[in-house]
């Protein structure tokens, strides 16, 4: 009996519409908000010059695809998720090497390659650059830590699919192959 009752208790799976994964749902939710509202800030300050006009097409497609991320979670379909985990996994992959660029930079700039004048006058070009440069690096690995439940919850959902279409399959799923016989 007691068997029996690890049995059930070990193979019992949160839904991602319990508890277990409702963080993430909000996550995704606020994400999602705030994507759009740094593409209608960015679209704003377009108005004065075209680089940002770049910046809030890209976070208003990237809020598209959070939001098709929220909507694959809450109704457990993961075709819906391989857009948002493919555009979060390209936008770490791009950030990385612009922080990589920044590093580059800093050091170019202590070895008087470069000149670089900073753009708040009380503070020196080379503090500017370490600041900035270690505020991207700390910015950096938490988004790539945000990246990680992402995941997580993609690979959940998948597994709940790929079991129920395993069990719900007509097709006979044991091997009936009988032992070789000599002739």
């Amino acid at each position: 009996m007691r068997s029996a009752n690890m049995i059930s208790s070990s193979s019992f799976s949160a839904s991602p519409k319990c508890c277990h994964y409702m963080p993430l749902l909000v996550l995704s939710a606020f994400l999602a908000i705030s994507y759009a509202v740094l593409s209608i800030g960015a679209s704003y300050l377009a108005l004065n010059q075209a680089v940002y006009a770049i910046a809030s097409l890209v976070f208003l497609v990237h809020s598209i695809f959070t939001i098709m991320y929220f909507s694959g979670l809450k109704d457990q379909n993961e075709w819906i998720m391989i857009p948002a985990l493919v555009v979060e996994i390209l936008l770490r992959i791009v950030m990385g090497f612009v922080l990589l660029a920044m590093w580059f930079a800093y050091v170019l700039f202590l070895f008087d390659i470069i000149d670089f004048a900073s753009p708040i006058d009380s503070i020196k070009p080379v503090n500017f650059l370490l600041v900035a440069c270690l505020l991207s690096t700390i910015i950096y690995a938490m988004l790539i830590r945000i990246l990680f439940p992402y995941y997580d919850g993609y690979r959940h959902i998948k597994k709940l699919n790929d079991r129920e279409r395993m069990y719900g399959s007509s097709v006979m799923q044991a091997s009936c192959s009988s032992r070789p016989t000599a002739v």
